[in-house]
């Protein structure tokens, strides 16, 4: 579930609700939110890649699918996923304890192995 933060992310933006609408060009999306038009060129190629969204001439619409379930007045909106990821990603990111504490040192590796010959010992 990679594509669950971009898909959240264009969930809070209301990008999905934007392009239901009126279909865009990244220029028209960022433009109409107020994005850099890097991050909206860069969202809408991912969501369209993921099937999210599809792209003619340029313009950008929701899917059929993305109309069902990730539009906020659809009776079959999948909110509930998107509170949840919001709730739990950010702190999950910056949490200290996302990164490992122990060090790996040489000393602190499994020692090698002596290579064995086919028959199962160690060879001299």
């Amino acid at each position: 579930m990679l594509w669950l933060p971009a898909v959240t992310v264009a969930d809070e933006l209301e990008v999905f609700e934007s392009l239901a609408r009126e279909p865009a060009t990244a220029a028209e999306l960022a433009d109409r939110h107020g994005f850099q038009l890097r991050g909206a060129d860069i969202l809408l190629g991912l969501l369209t890649a993921l099937k999210f969204c599809v792209s003619h001439l340029g313009r950008y619409q929701v899917t059929e699918p993305t109309r069902n379930y990730l539009l906020r007045a659809s009776p079959f909106y999948w909110g509930g996923v998107f509170v949840q990821q919001r709730a739990v990603q950010p702190d999950a990111c910056r949490d200290s304890r996302c990164r490992s504490s122990r060090r790996i040192t040489p000393s602190s590796r499994s020692p090698r192995r002596s290579p064995r010959s086919k028959c199962g010992k160690a060879a001299r």
